[in-house]
């Protein structure tokens, strides 16, 4: 997995992103999200309105997402732990702390070091723990050899503090 252009620094985290759905709502609701067998569960967006449009169909709705959070607070899976922020290494440290995982060495890429978590907790369980910890979003690349069948090409940001959410608006398909 290489980072692209496609990947963030918190000086330009983007704010605005797109969600497709079958479904019309006007708020988010964590409880409801999608479950990815990649990812886990949480609120996908991404900054492609194309992408968005695969997952929208008939009687849902293409959104435009504006988020309001601190970028230190989001894990860039694709990125070494020493890459991640300090309040980011922190959670992931608490997280594994939890699980009975030492820290792996600071070399080691977030996804790898997350990932390890999953003879103890389930992706889902650990998002939903990873939320209460304070990151409200984890991102990256889904690894080439797995692919939904969707045109879910890119980054994949997964949301998992739906209080995040600033904007929520449906555009015009």
């Amino acid at each position: 997995m290489t980072p692209t252009n496609s990947m963030h620094s918190i000086c330009d985290f983007p704010r605005q992103f797109y969600h497709g759905s079958s479904e019309l709502f006007t708020q988010f609701e964590y409880r409801r999200c999608a479950s990815n067998p990649i990812f886990g569960r949480g609120i996908y967006l991404t900054q492609e309105h194309e992408v968005a449009r695969c997952y929208y169909s008939t009687g849902g709705a293409i959104y435009r997402v504006e988020v309001n959070a601190d970028p230190r607070y989001t894990i860039n899976l694709e990125t070494t732990i020493a890459d991640q922020s300090y309040e980011a290494r922190l959670r992931i440290q608490f997280l594994l702390r939890e699980a009975g995982k030492q820290m792996p060495p600071q070399t080691t890429k977030a996804w790898d070091a997350l990932d390890s978590v999953r003879d103890v907790m389930t992706l889902n369980q650990r998002n939903f723990r990873l939320g209460a910890l304070g990151i409200w979003m984890i991102y990256g690349h889904m690894p080439a050899n797995c692919h939904s069948g969707m045109c879910d090409n890119g980054v994949h940001y997964v949301l998992l503090r739906e209080s995040t959410v600033s904007s929520l608006a449906p555009i015009n398909i």
